[in-house]
């Protein structure tokens, strides 16, 4: 079973991919996370919709799909320092 940071994690490649449904922006967008590097990804991410007036409709806006992927990245490049 994933971590809540890993299921996170999973979420924010889901909207990089595109994908988006309601029930996932209310469970991972409105949870705060004890990682700080996941919560300020939770933060950034926000922000983001916020800025763009995201619904959460099943549609993802590409602005917000390139700062998931930004996010993402950044997530594997933490990682791979980590090890």
């Amino acid at each position: 079973m994933l971590s809540p940071e890993g299921l996170f994690i999973a979420f924010l490649e889901r909207i990089a991919k595109g994908q988006c449904s309601r029930e996932d922006w209310k469970s991972f967008a409105v949870t705060h996370y004890h990682d700080p590097s996941v919560e300020k990804a939770r933060r950034a991410l926000v922000r983001a919709a916020i800025e763009i007036d995201f619904n959460a409709n099943g549609t993802v806006p590409p602005a917000l799909i390139a700062t998931a992927r930004e996010l993402s990245a950044t997530f594997a490049a933490e990682t791979a320092t980590h090890r």
